[in-house]
């Protein structure tokens, strides 16, 4: 997704254009940050907690995700805004940018 929208900065002018790609692209990210927001939701529920932890997690909402990645660091001192990296991808964070990451996650466009 990265490429594509290097690609689209560099190849599309007109500006109607582009903010219908990136409002596509934001609804996909949005779409699997949602579904890697379930999983992760799923596979923590299986680990041993206090029933006030886990009624906490089970609660957790994210539409919220700056509030959420700051619960969980605090947590299971673990995010879902920043990729530590590997030998293959390299360090990446989200820009926490809270207007703009939540007005993407209420309305899922620019």
């Amino acid at each position: 997704m990265l490429s594509r929208l290097e690609t689209i900065r560099n190849t599309v002018s007109d500006e109607k254009e582009r903010g219908t790609v990136w409002e596509e692209m934001t609804v996909k990210s949005v779409t699997k940050f949602e579904a890697l927001a379930t999983h992760l939701r799923r596979r923590l529920l299986c680990l041993p907690m206090t029933p006030k932890r886990r009624k906490q997690l089970e609660a957790l909402s994210f539409q919220s995700p700056l509030q959420a990645d700051k619960s969980l660091v605090e947590w299971f001192d673990i995010g879902v805004l920043e990729w530590v990296g590997n030998d293959i991808t390299p360090k990446r964070k989200v820009p926490t940018d809270a207007a703009f990451i939540t007005r993407c996650f209420k309305s899922g466009t620019f």
